[in-house]
């Protein structure tokens, strides 16, 4: 027995690197699980008023200003009120002429949802837009709105 040579102890290393890739690789996942949860759930919590904003948008496009002015939160409609509006609307068709809109920026806060975005008008032309809504009367009404050319 005392012929038998020592074998050389094997190194734990490489079952050390492999266990910590496998937890980095599983700490990864679960970042972008819960990224992905959380972008879900923000588009999900906002889609009721991302539809009471291109309802808005329908029906400026329509020219239909009265159905439009509908969609405003009573807040909104003390500093605008519908004549003026009208002439917003009709001053500058380029911009409530819409076919198109686009919300990438999604944020619901203390109870307003706030839409950023873009809208591309009739002229195929892309602009920037930003939504403000609030509940009232047990939907969503804009509580401000922007629509800005891009230069």
């Amino acid at each position: 027995m005392a012929d038998e040579q020592a074998q050389p102890k094997k190194s734990k290393l490489p079952w050390i690197l492999g266990g910590c890739c496998g937890c980095l690789v599983l700490v990864v996942a679960g970042f972008f699980a819960l990224g992905g949860l959380a972008v879900f759930g923000a588009v999900k919590l906002t889609e009721p008023a991302v539809a009471e904003t291109r309802a808005f948008l329908a029906q400026t496009t329509a020219g239909d200003v009265h159905g439009a002015y509908g969609h405003f939160h009573s807040e909104l409609k003390k500093v605008l009120d519908e004549p003026k509006f009208k002439e917003m609307v009709d001053g500058h068709p380029e911009l409530f002429q819409v076919k198109d809109s686009t919300f990438v920026g999604r944020n619901f806060t203390n109870g307003i949802v706030r839409l950023d975005g873009t809208v591309v008008n009739n002229k195929d032309e892309t602009e920037a837009c930003h939504f403000e809504l609030a509940q009232e009367d047990g939907g969503w009404k804009l509580t401000e709105f922007k629509i800005t050319p891009k230069q």
